[in-house]
Order: structure tokens, then C-alpha cells, then sequence
């Protein structure tokens, strides 16, 4: 299995630091010459894992890989000065979130939203029951805003503290909707330069993932990839279709 992250960037596809680089980065991070169960790519965050056993890329795993990635980036000469977004699909690796006893119904802010008749009840009904400060002729978009706002609508994923931890900001893409994420667009490449160059073996398959990478760089297929999500975000803030 391989886990990989796509650049937005001149300097990409695929993200890696040079000798000197990476050198920098592991004196101020030790542990990313750690070996682990997962198989980094030289001097990159693109990984690969033999599954079995307790091996698979879990919440716990996929944290680590983002983790070794959070700390490589800043190093990378071309990146200076930049500000950094990560844009992650709304898997349930990527947006599991923290949970404690507190979270559920002795936790203060915990709500019930349903009444006793078993109906939902209304924005503003819940506003109410959490004290919250509604002004007057308040507008739906100011009332959902003021209560997004409440502790009790935070729901933070791990990914996401771990990238306020080290300066990066996540953006979950919406589920069903791949055309807003160009890696995917990258694994169907993979896909088919497998299927149509394997011959069912393992020792193909471990080689030609290496050479579909190559592939979809010598192509420039990202730059497609790229075009195709900005104008996707520009045709939806629209209010059109992906049709349209």
C-alpha cells in the first residue's frame, strides 16, 4: 500500500528534500532517520507499507507520515516565505477526531437536539438552551455563525491540531467529489499504468509503482490535475455545475 502527497508547486510533482536539506532537517529532527513499519521514500514523506498483521495505514500511521512531512517542508529552500495548506479527502483515516468521557453527557456543553416528542429542534431553540447572546432581527447566516462559535459545535480532528502544532493548515475536501482532489486523479493514473504494464507478479508490482510515478511526471499530468481543480472551485463558487 503507498500513501503519497502531490505539490501545487514548480519544484513538484512530489515533494522530496536534497542532501543538504534533509541533513538540516533531521539535526532538528532526529527520530525522521527512525526506521518504523513504514518504508519512506529517500529524503521524501511518500510511503509504502507491506500489509498484514497489524500493518495498514490507520489513523495512527497516516498521523506519523503527515508529522514527518509537517517537519520537512520548512527545510525545503524552494518553499521559503511560503505559508502552507495541506488539502486532504474525508476519509476516516484522515478526519478522526479526539474523544474523552467529557465529550458526551457530562460534559456541560453537551445538548440534547431533539424534544420530547422526538422532533428536531430549530437553530434558534438551541441557541436559546445554550445561554448564547442572539441580537435582534438576527439573520439565519449570523445565527449559524454565532453558534459555530459554541464549544459544543467544535469537533477539531487530530489532523487538524497536528497541523496547527507545526504551522499548517488542513482542508478537508468533500466527500464524493474527486474532481476537488488532484491526488486522486494521480492514483488512476497509477491504476492504469499498472494494470496495463503488469504480469501479475509482486516484484512487477513494487517496480511499476516507481514507474508510474515517473510516468505521470514525464506527462504533466499534475498540471491538468491543477488546472482542472481551480476551475472546478471557480465554476462551483459560481453556483454552476461540474457539467457547466
Amino acid at each position: 500500500m503507498a500513501s503519497e502527497f502531490l505539490v501545487a508547486h514548480n519544484s513538484g510533482p512530489f515533494f522530496s528534500l536534497n542532501d543538504k536539506e534533509f541533513k538540516r532537517a533531521s539535526n532538528k529532527y532526529p527520530d525522521l532517520n527512525n526506521d518504523s513499519n513504514i518504508t519512506y521514500e529517500t529524503q521524501t514523506a511518500s510511503a509504502t507499507m507491506n500489509i498484514g498483521g497489524n500493518n495498514y495505514f490507520d489513523n495512527e500511521t497516516i498521523l506519523k507520515q503527515f508529522e514527518r512531512l509537517f517537519q520537512l517542508l520548512y527545510f525545503k529552500v524552494d518553499y521559503k516565505d511560503h505559508d502552507f495548506v495541506c488539502l486532504v479527502d474525508n476519509a476516516r483515516t484522515h478526519t478522526a477526531a479526539e474523544y474523552s468521557v467529557n465529550d458526551f453527557s457530562m460534559k456541560p456543553v453537551t445538548i440534547e437536539c431533539y424534544d420530547d416528542d422526538g422532533e428536531s429542534k430549530d437553530l434558534l431553540k438551541l441557541a436559546e438552551e445554550l445561554n448564547l447572546h442572539i441580537p435582534q432581527n438576527c439573520k439565519l447566516f449570523e445565527l449559524k455563525e454565532v453558534v459555530s462559535e459554541h464549544a459544543a459545535f467544535k469537533n477539531v480532528s487530530k489532523l487538524e491540531k497536528l497541523g496547527v502544532k507545526y504551522g499548517v493548515k488542513i482542508i478537508f475536501a468533500p466527500k464524493f467529489h474527486c474532481e476537488t482532489n488532484p491526488i486522486e486523479g494521480f492514483w488512476c493514473h497509477s491504476k492504469q499504468f499498472i494494470r496495463k504494464n503488469t504480469d501479475q507478479t509482486f516484484q512487477a508490482l513494487v517496480s511499476l509503482m516507481e514507474e508510474a510515478k515517473e510516468n505521470f511526471t514525464e506527462r504533466d499530468i499534475h498540471s491538468k490535475l491543477f488546472r482542472r481543480f481551480w476551475r472546478t472551485i471557480k465554476a462551483y463558487s459560481e453556483g454552476k455545475d461540474y457539467l457547466e
